[in-house]
């Protein structure tokens, strides 16, 4: 069964000298759901800068 987005939106974030943290939450609702049960994911997701060797 397929699934797409319906929404997304950041609820948090943090900017640091290196890297920035970011939680986000997106709402899927699946295809052909005769019950359109919305399906929230929570995510946290952490951004790097480059790394020099």
């Amino acid at each position: 069964m397929l699934t797409f987005p319906l929404s997304s939106g950041v609820e948090h974030f943090d900017i640091m000298p290196d890297k920035i943290h970011q939680q986000v939450n997106i709402h899927y609702l699946m295809k052909d759901d005769a019950e359109k049960e919305v399906t929230v994911v929570e995510a946290f997701v952490v951004f790097h800068e480059g790394v020099e060797d």
